[in-house]
């Protein structure tokens, strides 16, 4: 199974999130992780100031191709 990685970065100074970002990459699960934890020292590193000021976080986790990749329940309306 292939798992994309997704990441958001939050301010805990305003309570504020920034929509979850993904490159759409597939990877086995570790590679995924192990990417999470890459992705959250470079963004640190391009921008240490503004970590400092505006306390930002990185989350970061990973999804299962199959999961994204699912098309909505269809459904009926109720009359």
């Amino acid at each position: 199974m292939k798992w994309i990685l997704l990441y958001q970065i939050c301010s805990l100074a305003n309570s504020f999130c920034y929509p979850p970002l993904t490159d759409r990459e597939a990877l086995s699960y570790s590679e995924c992780v192990s990417k999470g934890a890459e992705k959250t020292i470079e963004l640190v590193s391009k921008a240490p100031k503004e970590f400092d000021e505006q306390k930002y976080i990185v989350k970061y986790w990973c999804l299962s191709e199959d999961y994204i990749n699912k098309t909505p329940a269809s459904y009926k309306s109720i009359k």
